[in-house]
């Protein structure tokens, strides 16, 4: 699998970076806003299960908040 999959089923225009550490799969979901991801929500996966176990709706809410103008990303360079 890739370390980035462009679009979550039922996920609203949300991606995923993936990575595994400590022999688990992390998984950081976000979405492009031109070149930049904003990521909105951090959690684990395995065998389809995400952890939080809401963690999608979560993030379709959080994106959802950017996408009205309710919260405004804060720009992080590595």
């Amino acid at each position: 699998m890739p370390e980035y999959r462009p679009s979550l089923r039922g996920g609203g225009g949300l991606g995923e970076l993936r990575w595994e550490s400590s022999k688990k799969q992390h998984r950081l979901i976000g979405f492009f806003r031109g070149d930049a991801f904003i990521a909105v929500l951090g959690c684990t996966h395995k065998q389809q299960i995400y952890k939080p176990p809401d963690s999608l709706e979560t993030a379709k809410r959080r994106k959802q908040e950017i996408d009205r103008g309710e919260v405004i990303p804060v720009e992080y360079d590595f």
